[in-house]
């Protein structure tokens, strides 16, 4: 998907953005690996696939209300001609940065 590498590519400050996209493409291999970890060792079980698809879901739902809490796209928001709005998410997610 190239919706959250964006999404961290728009609010990120210019000096960490290629270390927080990179991180982020990191920790989607590391899950995918341990979530084949995780299955290869619930494979035994009796009902396995209903195991191991609640077990996958845990993070799924977890990442679901975490995108709850975040702004709008800045960019969006400028194209659509809330430069206010644009610049409070901004502020929201660059605490302690300048924001011009």
């Amino acid at each position: 998907s190239t919706c959250v590498p964006l999404y961290i590519a728009e609010v990120a400050p210019a000096d960490s953005r290629a270390a927080l996209v990179s991180v982020n493409n990191f920790l989607i291999t590391g899950g995918q690996f341990s979530a084949f970890l995780v299955n290869s060792g619930l494979a035994h079980l009796p009902s396995q696939w209903r195991i191991m698809l609640g077990v996958c879901g845990i993070p799924a739902l977890l990442q679901f209300f975490g995108l709850l809490f975040l702004p709008e796209s800045p960019r969006w928001l400028l194209s659509k001609g809330k430069v206010a709005e644009a610049e409070a998410a901004l502020r929201r997610v660059r605490a302690g940065s300048v924001v011009a």
